[in-house]
């Protein structure tokens, strides 16, 4: 039966890549019929429709593009080894930590807007800001469209460091999809399922990065991010737990798979960067003594099966001019859309 499911799995994103790459959108349930064959081949099949993405569209010049340094700048060379960590352990950190002026003026800017807040491990309808957090709170959720406005968000994502390690990991022209920011609460909760502090993979598009930036300083209490390195490659992640599907992984079930020393939690000071591949088993650990602020950017090499919605931004709220003549020239930007 698995076997049916799978070849009629195949089948369906077969025919959503052709409708897509005529059309450029997906089909209808192309992303959950992606996720089945994702499970059922192991990641074999995500591989094969990433490298044919990767033939199929190719690398743009980013060094004919105006250049944008908000994080420190790295050699090609340097990006190369980088890129080549990322690929070995499914993580890395950046060498170099965000200026102070920025990890400042996003730390100002949770204070000051509005979050959906997740608590009793249920996603609220409420709207509230950071200091009226409850108990019960375990994470709040900033909301992209408050996101992109800020100024220094939309020249981070047009950084030119991040885009060539994100063009030389996907190897394709990298397309932004998202920016997230979020608190996770300091409680003594059991870990949250719908706060993601349970081990889980991603599966955002057929090969993506994803850029995690602390805004707080990170310790063992205070909510590391941890990943099962190695894991994001087919021959690496557990068959038993993939066959579960899409769902969270309790840390006995993972250590059943594989040794502690794979198990790896990233602690940092504020202004840490954290490049990874969360097609790896990952978490966000349980904070229990301090909050823990984070931004996250997210790069596809293809809105082949995403499952994201486009970034609206108005004319008046796009304030980089770096972010403007990058939308005007590359198709980079295409999941922001102007209004």
């Amino acid at each position: 039966m698995k076997k049916i499911q799978a070849y009629l799995s195949f089948v369906y994103i077969f025919f959503s890549f052709l409708f897509f790459k005529l059309f450029n959108r997906n089909i209808v349930h192309t992303h959950l019929f992606f996720v089945r064959l994702h499970c059922f081949t192991n990641g074999k099949a995500t591989d094969f429709f990433s490298k044919i993405i990767s033939k199929l569209k190719k690398k743009i010049k980013l060094e004919q593009l105006p250049t944008v340094n908000l994080i420190h700048f790295l050699k090609e060379e340097e990006v190369d080894n980088f890129t080549i960590k990322i690929d070995k352990e499914s993580y890395a950190i950046y060498p170099y930590k965000l200026g102070l002026e920025i990890i400042d003026n996003l730390y100002r800017f949770s204070l000051d807007n509005s979050t959906s807040e997740i608590s009793n491990n249920i996603r609220q309808d409420k709207i509230i800001n950071y200091q009226n957090k409850s108990r019960y709170s375990e994470r709040l959720n900033f909301f992209q469209s408050d996101l992109i406005k800020n100024n220094y968000i939309q020249d981070l994502i047009c950084d030119s460091t991040i885009l060539s390690i994100c063009q030389n990991y996907l190897n394709t022209s990298p397309v932004f999809a998202e920016v997230n920011m979020w608190w996770s609460i300091a409680n003594k909760n059991k870990p949250s399922i719908e706060g993601a502090q349970l081990y889980h993979f991603d599966l955002d598009a057929t090969k993506w990065l994803k850029i995690f930036i602390y805004l707080t300083d990170v310790d063992i209490n205070s909510g590391p991010h941890c990943y099962v390195e190695g894991t994001h490659k087919y021959h690496n992640q557990s068959r038993d737990l993939l066959s579960r599907g899409y769902v969270r992984i309790e840390d006995d079930d993972i250590l059943k798979k594989y040794s502690m020393d794979k198990c790896k939690n990233i602690i940092g000071s504020r202004g840490t960067i954290i490049f990874g591949d969360t097609r790896a088993f990952h978490k966000g650990l349980k904070p229990y003594d301090r909050d823990r602020l984070v931004l996250e950017l997210t790069y596809l090499n293809s809105n082949f099966a995403y499952n994201g919605c486009n970034v609206k931004l108005s004319n008046l709220d796009l304030k980089s001019a770096h972010l403007k003549e990058y939308i005007s020239k590359t198709s980079i930007f295409k999941n922001i859309e102007i209004i």
